[in-house]
């Protein structure tokens, strides 16, 4: 009989240790989540920034893109002897 109180006294103690580190974990969540939602918002904002910077980038992609076909068309309509080698 002993060994049946000895096996629930390790279960409740296990389950008992489980408990308190749950606990733990829950207060030191709730302490963090401030900071949390502020790296998350900070995130967001970055995200943005960036997102925009790449639309920028893109835009002036074509408009160098657009400036070398039109310096191009323009080097091909110059004389031959006005023409300066690159």
């Amino acid at each position: 009989m002993s060994d049946v109180h000895a096996i629930w006294f390790v279960v409740l103690a296990i389950l008992l240790v489980g408990v308190v580190l749950l606990a733990v974990g829950l207060v030191e969540l709730r302490r963090r989540l401030p900071a949390l939602r502020a790296a998350g918002t900070a995130l967001r904002q970055r995200r943005g920034q960036l997102m925009l910077v790449a639309e920028r980038t893109g835009t002036l992609d074509l408009e160098l893109a657009a400036a070398r076909s039109r310096l191009a068309e323009v080097r091909d309509e110059l004389p031959l002897a006005g023409r300066h080698r690159s």
